[in-house]
């Protein structure tokens, strides 16, 4: 006959049982969600920033060469080599163009943008970690990924602080530690699945702050570098303009000066537009949208965040078109 003690032990076995079975359930609800969708999403639009931070460089450094070029052919600077440079005691050899508003260049320029790539690989790394996360099917790999994750935003968070030179900034990012807890065996699903959102919740937490940061560093090297695209649209728009209302005077007008009037209004308006672009202010909104999400803060839904990641895709589309088309009018304008 089975003792009352062994059957009250065995109760309450089960009791506890159920109860860390309920405790599990209970904590993983918001893991029900699906992230893999909104952070793939993510770690794309990251991959097109940085090929169009790429071009930004490039195209608006050919702009900064193109605004050289018309000043010398003005007469409106000399190209001289400068002091210490190409004799035979000099380690180099370049010139340079000094403008009569007493500015000086490298001639040609390579880069409007020579701090472009800082904390970018870092940050696509970070994105693809915490794919890894939402991929991984057991609690070691989430938490590897994790800290590859944090890893990687630490190494974004050094580099921008170089940059900007605040060396001695205390970093924010800290290592994840996976939650303790007893497993039953047929609920390891459940509780990789609870890890994941654990583990996401502590990565882009800790990242947020860095990348809200980098964001507003490159809304200002963009701003910077598209004001050479700026001011050599305005040079040839009022170059074109001048040449379209003098011909009218003579009454010489011909389509081509009409074509190339257009085509230079075109291509400052472009350049107008590319000013008021931001490379990762909307990517570093969407990230703070999927942290609120992970964290219950603010009432921000998943499709919220899904909504936001697919507006990043179109902005960044949509400054690449501008980018094209710029230099498509600023070349048919030449």
């Amino acid at each position: 006959m089975v003792s009352s003690n062994l059957l009250f032990e065995y109760g309450r076995g089960i009791i506890s049982r159920g109860a860390a079975i309920i405790a599990i359930l209970a904590v993983t609800s918001c893991s029900s969600v699906n992230y893999e969708a909104p952070i793939t999403t993510l770690g794309e639009t990251i991959d097109d920033t940085v090929e169009t931070i790429s071009e930004l460089d490039r195209r608006m450094t050919a702009a900064k060469n193109d605004q050289l070029y018309a000043k010398l052919l003005a007469e409106e600077g000399i190209l001289e080599v400068p002091d210490d440079s190409c004799d035979q005691a000099a380690s180099t050899c370049s010139l340079e163009v000094i403008t009569f508003d007493y500015t000086e260049d490298t001639f040609p320029v390579t880069t409007v943008m020579p701090k472009a790539q800082v904390g970018l690989a870092g940050l696509q790394r970070y994105t693809e970690n915490l794919r890894a996360i939402v991929l991984a099917d057991t609690a070691k790999k989430v938490t590897d990924s994790a800290n590859a994750a944090l890893a990687s935003v630490a190494g974004v968070e050094s580099e921008l602080n170089r940059a900007q030179g605040q060396t001695g900034k205390v970093s924010q990012i800290s290592q994840y530690s996976q939650p303790v807890g007893q497993l039953i065996s047929w609920l390891f699903n459940i509780y990789v699945e609870r890890i994941k959102v654990s583990a996401l919740r502590k990565a882009t937490s800790d990242a947020n702050g860095t990348i809200q940061e980098l964001a507003a560093f490159y809304d200002g090297i963009g701003y910077a570098a598209t004001q050479e695209a700026v001011g050599s649209a305005a040079m040839k728009f009022s170059a074109a303009q001048e040449a379209f209302d003098e011909k009218s005077e003579e009454g010489t007008l011909e389509k081509k000066d009409i074509d190339k009037f257009v085509k230079a209004t075109q291509a400052y308006n472009l350049a107008l537009n590319a000013q008021a672009a931001r490379p990762l202010a909307s990517f570093a909104e969407a990230h703070m949208k999927l942290t609120q999400q992970l964290n219950n803060k603010g009432d921000v839904s998943i499709f919220d965040v899904l909504t936001i990641i697919e507006e990043v895709k179109s902005q960044t589309d949509t400054f690449k078109k501008i980018l094209d088309a710029f230099e498509d009018v600023s070349e048919e304008g030449n």
